[in-house]
């Protein structure tokens, strides 16, 4: 539910991640529990202040604070799955995140089309965000406790950095979220504009994407644990390059629309498990900062390459989007190798 409420907190509005550690020392908190309230409390007050605001550096202000809050839960959440629960786990909450990714834009979308303004949009998420943190802060006992300052273990980020491994995680998130974001964000102009569909199927098509990234989730959760997520990655890597190579296509619309179906589908699994399995690849003492570090590292690929793929699309056409997802997605299968040869065994990740 976190998640769900998460992805879909402010559409149009790029948050930077925050390591859960600083502001749990900030604080002083107690529990796991304490600090993900703490941290709904803050989005929930960003929004708040988002949807009130006369002014525009209001909003800019409010997108810090946002930042603030949302990163602590992001890398707060994946830092406690990765460490306590297992891939079956991280999966499901990953499709959270995606069924939130779909919420988002329909609770707008509704909110606008019974002649409300857009702020109850972002009053309505809010209240959601206070109800999410009254259950945390209510349910605290059930949560993990966190070490007092002087018990806290120093988070070693340098130390975490200096690993192959690390380095190699980090790569392979900056590419994939290039491939997530490039698809979703450009497949519609390049299908509608460059190509003449339909605006309306086009947009339908979008929508399976989405959808394929949710319940490729739900499905590789399902199985998780039972084959190697190294095996399972490899497959869906490559299984990207085919949908992305059918977008890229010029065999007709059907084979643009099911390759971006195929890709949503491949690509699903990649983050939850890429994080799942960072405890065992960096050591438990690095995980933290290297979780954090990996969520930076999805932030700024999901900023950086869609505007790439749009300064490129201007110079060269439409039609070098298909191509881009093609050589990301073979970067990306090339750093994961590269991550598999460096990290020990076993390739089994537990449920």
């Amino acid at each position: 539910m976190t998640v769900m409420v998460q992805a879909g907190v402010a559409p149009g509005i790029e948050v930077s991640p925050f390591s859960a550690e600083p502001l749990a020392t900030a604080i002083l908190l107690t529990t796991f529990g304490v600090l993900l309230g703490v941290s709904c409390a803050a989005t929930a007050a960003a929004l708040f202040f988002i949807a009130s605001a006369p002014i525009w550096p209001v909003v800019i202000l409010a997108g810090a604070l946002l930042g603030a809050g949302g990163g602590a839960i992001d890398a707060g959440l994946n830092t406690h799955f990765a460490t306590h629960h297992g891939a079956r786990t991280m999966s499901w909450l990953h499709a959270s995140y995606g069924v939130g990714a779909l919420l988002g834009p329909l609770v707008m979308t509704t909110i606008l089309a019974v002649s409300l303004e857009w702020r109850w949009g972002y009053v309505l998420v809010a209240a959601a965000q206070v109800a999410l943190a009254l259950a945390f802060i209510a349910s605290r006992r059930g949560w993990p406790r966190l070490p007092l300052p002087d018990e806290r273990p120093r988070v070693d980020r340098r130390g975490a950095l200096r690993l192959l491994p690390a380095r190699l995680g980090i790569l392979c998130f900056f590419l994939y979220t290039g491939i997530e974001a490039g698809a979703g964000q450009w497949s519609f102009t390049l299908m509608t504009e460059g190509r003449g569909e339909d605006p309306v199927a086009a947009g339908l098509w979008i929508s399976a994407y989405y959808v394929a990234l949710t319940v490729g989730r739900v499905m590789y959760g399902a199985v998780a644990g039972r084959v190697s997520d190294v095996t399972a990655l490899r497959a869906c890597m490559l299984a990207g390059v085919a949908g992305s190579s059918l977008v890229a296509s010029s065999l007709g619309s059907a084979a643009s629309f099911a390759g971006l179906a195929l890709l949503g589908l491949a690509l699903a699994p990649v983050y939850p498990a890429l994080i799942a399995a960072t405890p065992r690849r960096v050591g438990h003492h690095h995980t933290a900062a290297t979780v954090g570090s990996q969520v930076g590292a999805a932030v700024l690929g999901a900023a950086i390459f869609p505007g790439l793929m749009g300064v490129l699309a201007e110079r060269l056409g439409l039609e070098v989007i298909g191509p881009s997802l093609i050589a990301l997605g073979l970067s990306l299968l090339l750093a994961h190798e590269a991550l598999v040869r460096t990290s020990p065994q076993p390739l089994v990740q537990p449920a």
